[in-house]
């Protein structure tokens, strides 16, 4: 009886309690949405494995650099592979009190130079 009361209450959204607001902009106007909102419960039988949609790692020495006046393009499937380069925390841990370097993918993008980013 319990996990019923669980199931009916405990996990659904509460409209009441929204802090967000659904809105479209339509001739410039902020206005309800006509067609409605992508809206849905928790699914608690959803895979959160990763397997489906792995994370992809977007490191330092990845990020476009502090002054691009364009758009940099992301590469998720390059950023899938990345994942390699993760060291957890105990190897982290084993490289510093070792002495070891800091990682190359750790080391932020530099700047354009100037001449070239005009």
């Amino acid at each position: 009886r319990y996990i019923l009361i669980i199931r009916l209450f405990l996990l659904r959204r509460n409209p009441r309690k929204r802090w967000w607001s659904d809105l479209e902009m339509i001739d410039g106007v902020a206005c309800e949405p006509l067609a409605g909102t992508n809206e849905r419960d928790l699914n608690l039988e959803a895979d959160t494995s990763g397997r489906k949609s792995p994370i992809g790692y977007y490191h330092a020495c990845n990020n476009p650099p502090p002054n691009a006046r364009e758009p940099v393009p992301a590469n998720h499937k390059e950023a899938i592979h990345r994942a390699e380069l993760v060291e957890d925390v105990e190897q982290a841990r084993a490289r510093a009190a070792q002495g070891g370097e800091k990682p190359a993918h750790y080391i932020p993008t530099r700047e354009i130079p100037v001449e070239q980013v005009e």
